[in-house]
Formats: C-alpha cells, structure tokens, sequence
C-alpha cells in the first residue's frame, strides 16, 4: 500500500511541475507575441551560416558505368 501512495505521490508532483513549467514558458510566449515588435523574429546576419554549394561530383550514370553493373 505505501508503495502505491508513494507512486501516486511522486505521479501527481510530477504532473504539477509539468503543467506549472507548461503554464509559465507559455505565459512568456504570449508576453513576446504581445510585443510591439511588427517585424518578429529576425537573425542577425551576422549570425547566419554562409550558404555552401552542393558538392559537384561525378554524375551517377558515370559511377554505375565504371562499376560494370
């Protein structure tokens, strides 16, 4: 019996800092949407990656030829 109150127990905690964690992070989404931000969220560029080009190997026709499937 102490086994299933201790479960119960440990159940329901558990269920409360999920929904507490839920109910405060979604509070702060809608404090920032809330915002008088009109442009939303941006990156910098500087914070952007340069895009690099697919890689330029040989066509697969050519592969399959050379392997004499």
């Amino acid at each position: 019996m102490r086994h299933l109150m201790l479960a119960v127990t440990m159940f329901l905690a558990g269920l409360a800092v999920t929904l507490g964690t839920a109910s405060v992070l979604q509070d702060v989404a809608m404090a920032w949407t809330q915002n008088d931000r009109s442009d939303g969220f941006e990156v910098p560029q500087s914070a952007k990656s340069p895009i690099k080009p697919a890689r330029q190997g040989r066509p697969i026709s050519e592969r399959l030829q050379d392997s004499h499937i």
